[in-house]
């Protein structure tokens, strides 16, 4: 395996998209593939005890959204935890999550603290964060923060 770094990552997906024609959607279903596939080899027992996927409102989200629809094919009990309104998603994370809800999965919004808690509850076998990806260039506060 070969460490990059975030800049490293970012152009390795403008070149694949921008010399090689690969759709950014593309990009994004291998990617949340990926991460089903190493779940379900490093921790299958876990995985079948449940997965949660807390994911962001960005393209890392959507990755997460991939991954969970994943698993929900591979007849493993997903939960999904939207920390946005399903309504900020914009282009390829807004397919990822239609994708999912068409798979039979099932979206929780937390928009705020107070809700939480209650919707990390039963804790699963897995949890996978899928909350921010290369872009992140701030300080995390708030709702995202206490989610982590």
């Amino acid at each position: 395996m070969k460490l990059i770094t975030a800049a490293q990552s970012r152009e390795l997906d403008r070149l694949s998209q921008d010399s090689y024609g690969v759709p950014s959607y593309s990009l994004m279903t291998r990617a949340g593939e990926a991460v089903a596939a190493a779940a379900l080899h490093r921790f299958g027992a876990a995985v079948r005890a449940g997965v949660l996927v807390v994911a962001g409102k960005g393209n890392n989200g959507g990755d997460g959204m991939v991954a969970a629809r994943r698993l929900r094919q591979s007849d493993v009990q997903v939960r999904a935890l939207l920390l946005a309104r399903r309504s900020e998603l914009k282009g390829d994370a807004a397919k990822a999550c239609a994708e999912f809800l068409s798979h039979g999965g099932a979206i929780t919004e937390v928009a705020a603290e107070s809700g939480l808690a209650p919707a990390l509850a039963p804790g699963p076998g897995v949890i996978i964060d899928a909350i921010f990806g290369t872009g992140l260039n701030a300080e995390v506060k708030g709702l995202l923060r206490r989610a982590i």
